[in-house]
């Protein structure tokens, strides 16, 4: 299914929302914990080999081959949650837009609502390196951590600063956002199927 036919074929009342950052930011925990407080559950589009393939092409200079391999990994992964009525991405459009250029954006078809979970380098390091994951120069880090605030800057995506808040006082954010971003949703359908339902009939 391609994004755009997902989009078309969507139900109404389901929602898909993303919790995005830079690694270690503590997006995957905030994501997990959100999903499970909204009754709804977590994905990870770029697990795995679909992840090392999506950065081998961004940052090998194939922007387009990096764009068509998200997009079909974002559209797959919630087709395949089906009976979801909340889907919660761990990542989604804002790990894609960070890692190409700017001109590439518009072609992106399928950009969720997103909370940016975001930390500055010390804590984000940290983090990492208690996980004992590979640690990149700090001049790489720093070009994401900054990318990503920047991107929520533009396109005026809430932010949770993890390096300010505990984990349950991030959740709490984190869950005011998306029951907010919900309720939107909820009250455009409603109002999209009441106009495609007609003028009520005259009974006079």
């Amino acid at each position: 299914m391609t994004p755009s036919a997902l989009q078309r074929s969507k139900p109404t009342r389901r929602h898909a929302l993303a919790i995005d950052g830079h690694d270690g930011s503590g997006k995957t925990t905030l994501a997990l914990g959100l999903a499970d407080r909204l009754g709804g559950v977590c994905v990870r589009p770029f697990g795995g080999y679909v992840g090392k393939s999506f950065f081998e092409a961004a940052e090998g200079g194939r922007p387009e081959d990096a764009i068509a391999i998200a997009e079909l990994a974002v559209a797959e992964t919630i087709a395949r949650e089906s009976q979801a009525e909340i889907i919660v991405l761990d990542r989604c459009w804002m790990t894609v837009f960070s890692a190409i250029p700017d001109e590439y954006f518009s072609r992106w078809k399928y950009r969720v609502p997103t909370l940016l979970c975001w930390s500055n380098l010390a804590p984000t390091l940290d983090r990492l390196q208690q996980r004992s994951e590979i640690l990149y120069n700090t001049d790489w880090h720093v070009r994401y951590i900054w990318r990503y605030a920047d991107l929520a800057r533009r396109f005026e995506c809430t932010v949770v600063r993890t390096d300010q808040l505990d984990e349950g006082s991030a959740l709490n954010s984190a869950e005011a956002w998306a029951r907010s971003v919900i309720a939107r949703e909820t009250q455009c359908n409603n109002e999209s199927s009441g106009d495609e339902a007609g003028p009520a009939a005259d009974t006079d």
